[in-house]
């Protein structure tokens, strides 16, 4: 029987930037509610709209060549992509216990830990079932009230100014100048479902936001021209390459510059 590959994570798992199935997943959601029609593929007068601008050029014709594709292939597993772009890594535990009951023996599991002052804040949006949404402070001046992604389009009418300014300082004051802290808890966490995941013969292999840096971007690739650091084609066969790699020396956990095999997880936590 087929063993399945799940790929639990944020946009570097996702592919966001070569993979639309998440867009168009998405936008079918919201279609099903009022009882419109399904799509299978972007609108052409959406590419002009961001975030689709920035990618007009590679539109869907690289989503097969994102490494959790390539690791699927390599190993013949049955293809689940649970990442969310723009995911926090309670919203990557929450989709981990989710699939719990359908993982199984001799299964792969990868789980990309992200960014960690991305937290999960309520929100009332009528077109989509999620009570929490993923937000963030952006990498510039986290001190700006929309410097919060997502906060402005998704949660408009939800808070009062005073209410965002709180999520400002919080994440700023809080969460940034304590990332160590987030990173060694979610770690802890994810090394817990890990070994829960070995005892049940089940492969399993975390990564987190360190690596993003290491591998070609989408911005490298088009010399400039797209702004966006997410990988490229190469960025995702040269990530796959060293995933295999590491899952050859049975390496359990990767952060940048340690490789950590099962039996000193407890040292590093």
């Amino acid at each position: 029987m087929k063993k399945n590959g799940w790929f639990f994570g944020d946009s570097f798992t996702s592919g966001f930037g070569l993979n639309f199935d998440h867009e168009i997943n998405g936008m079918n959601v919201s279609h099903n509610k009022f009882n419109a029609p399904l799509i299978d593929q972007i609108p052409n007068h959406l590419w002009d709209n961001i975030p689709y601008v920035n990618f007009k050029n590679h539109k869907e014709e690289y989503k097969f060549l994102i490494w959790p594709h390539l690791i699927a292939k390599y190993y013949n597993l049955d293809y689940n992509n649970r990442g969310v772009s723009g995911g926090s890594n309670d919203e990557t535990l929450f989709n981990v216990i989710s699939e719990l009951k359908n993982i199984n023996e001799g299964d792969y599991v990868f789980i990309g830990m992200t960014n960690p002052f991305r937290m999960m804040i309520p929100i009332n949006n009528p077109l989509d079932d999620k009570t929490l949404i993923s937000t963030q402070i952006d990498w510039v001046d986290s001190k700006k009230s929309n410097n919060i992604i997502n906060l402005e389009n998704c949660v408009a009418d939800f808070y009062t100014d005073n209410d965002k300014e709180v999520i400002i300082n919080f994440l700023h004051d809080i969460v940034l100048k304590n990332q160590h802290h987030y990173n060694s808890h979610f770690l802890k966490i994810f090394s817990n479902l890990q070994e829960y995941f070995i005892e049940k013969n089940i492969n399993c292999l975390i990564w987190d936001m360190s690596l993003w840096c290491d591998f070609q971007s989408i911005e490298s690739w088009t010399n400039n021209e797209i702004k966006d650091g997410h990988w490229s084609p190469k960025g995702h066969e040269d990530f796959f390459n060293f995933l295999k790699l590491n899952i050859e020396e049975k390496v359990k956990i990767l952060i940048k510059e340690k490789k950590i095999i099962n039996k000193e997880i407890k040292k590093l936590i």
